[in-house]
């Protein structure tokens, strides 16, 4: 099918990049609007669906589960077909899937229209930083990047506050038809803003031995962790499970090596800042989503709605966003993508210091969220631009879609992490809820202590990542010169 021109008026403004962030940012918005709005919902759904934590954080996992599948064939069919059209497919998929969940009779049709809703999601995201960086000057591309990453800020500000009020007035289902109307509109942005797809006469050949060890290798870790997370699997086959990866990744970086056509260049890969930026995406994103699964099992269970617990949340991302517009603003001319960096970790650390010792205190997890927002917002469009910058174009596709790939590994695997240490800890939001006073209270403060214990963790490594990174960018600097 034959998609109609973009309008000559659009075409040859001298703001036609910006109009293109602008019909990019629309797929933005709505993917983190959806991923935040269902994980506050967990709850809802746990309680609709008479089901554990391990098993309702599926309707969130399966859907990212999907994306980590198929980003990268998403971005390299994107290279053939052109970027616009999959964005355009993607937006379709990702509509109807949304209809579907809201009429999914029980939680297991529920978490297979969340796979149509990945695969939508992937199309969008497998191209999206890709389209920014082929269609924006360089020396704009970390503001084009900054502006992308405010617009999937302000998703996921409204996402919490707007999905609490939704689930508490009209159910769980309402949360996935708010994303009609959406869908609507980011089809006429998309054909309106984005510039026309650019179609090769042939197809790439496609490396479908390398997607298939890719998903293996997903699916082994985050269905590992669910097994240890209460999910029926048996320690053993959990276990099993979890090690995979380790045994499959090697045998995929062979295959990309060998391929003609390898799913993820390796020389692209082999670029220092680009796999440091990649483990940096993975890890600001885990810290990004896991506050969201985290607070409202802890909040709900003593009393808090779910409307009021996402107003809370709202202060995580309303930080993000002002940090985004703010250091594109203040810090453009003078303030490089290393020292961002490491600005943005310093404030993710001292924020997660701070929600550990004060786990359930409000007047405390209030402006701490606010500060690992801010951090995360310094943070995540630096480490992209540094990530971008060092691909060359030739490796645009592929550090894009690593970049959507390691973000929504990030994504599922915070889930799963927190999901894993609440069930370590001995919490159960169905059972904590009918004790709120007792001795489940003093089980869910040792739970939220934990838990953001572990956070910790993944943020130190978020800071040595931007380390490393730094060194790296001062090496590559050095040997250009010489």
């Amino acid at each position: 099918m034959k998609l109609p021109r973009r309008p000559e008026w659009v075409e040859r403004s001298s703001r036609s990049h910006w109009y293109t962030i602008a019909g990019i940012s629309f797929g933005a918005f709505m993917i983190q609007l959806d991923s935040s709005i269902v994980t506050l919902a967990l709850p809802s759904l746990q309680r609709s669906f008479d089901a554990s934590l391990a098993s309702a954080q599926w309707v969130s996992v399966a859907y990212v589960l999907t994306v980590v599948a198929l980003v990268a064939p998403c971005a390299r069919l994107g290279d053939g077909w052109g970027r616009k059209n999959l964005y355009l497919y993607g937006y379709a998929m990702f509509t109807v899937g949304s209809i579907l969940c809201s009429i999914a009779p029980d939680l297991a049709s529920l978490i297979a229209f969340r796979v149509l809703q990945g695969t939508g999601g992937a199309a969008i995201a497998g191209n999206a930083i890709a389209m920014v960086t082929e269609n924006i000057p360089k020396e704009r591309l970390r503001d084009g990047l900054a502006v992308q990453a405010a617009v999937q800020s302000l998703g996921l500000a409204l996402g919490p506050m707007s999905g609490g009020f939704l689930v508490d007035a009209f159910g769980w289902r309402s949360i996935f038809w708010v994303n009609v109307p959406i869908g609507v509109v980011a089809v006429v942005s998309a054909l309106v803003l984005l510039p026309d797809a650019t179609q090769r006469r042939s197809m790439p050949r496609f490396d479908w031995p390398g997607t298939t060890l890719l998903t293996l290798a997903a699916i082994g870790l985050l269905v590992g962790l669910s097994g240890l997370s209460g999910l029926p699997l048996g320690l053993v086959g959990s276990l099993i499970l979890l090690v995979s990866p380790a045994l499959i990744l090697p045998v995929f970086w062979r295959r990309e090596k060998r391929a003609g056509a390898p799913l993820i260049d390796p020389p692209t890969l082999r670029t220092p800042q680009i796999a440091i930026g990649a483990l940096g995406a993975m890890v600001s994103y885990l810290l990004l989503i896991a506050p969201t699964v985290l607070i409202p099992q802890l909040l709900v269970p003593l009393g808090w709605s779910v409307s009021a617990t996402g107003v809370i949340l709202f202060a995580m991302p309303a930080g993000f966003l002002t940090a985004t517009v703010a250091s594109t603003a203040w810090l453009h001319s003078w303030a490089g993508n290393s020292m961002r960096t490491d600005v943005g970790c310093v404030a993710i650390l001292g924020a997660i210091v701070a929600l550990a010792s004060r786990p359930t205190e409000i007047a405390w997890i209030v402006p701490a969220l606010a500060v690992l927002g801010i951090g995360l917002g310094v943070y995540v469009p630096a480490n992209n631009a540094s990530v971008m910058a060092a691909a060359t174009a030739r490796g645009t596709g592929t550090a894009g879609s690593l970049i959507a790939l390691s973000r929504n590994v990030g994504v599922a695997t915070g889930v799963a992490v927190v999901t894993l240490t609440l069930h370590v800890a001995g919490h159960d939001s169905r059972r904590d809820a009918s004790d709120p006073a007792g001795a489940a209270h003093n089980a869910l403060v040792g739970a939220a202590h934990w838990a953001w214990l572990v956070l910790l963790g993944f943020a130190a490594l978020a800071a040595l990542a931007a380390l490393a990174s730094a060194v790296a960018a001062g090496r590559s600097a050095s040997a250009a010169s010489t």
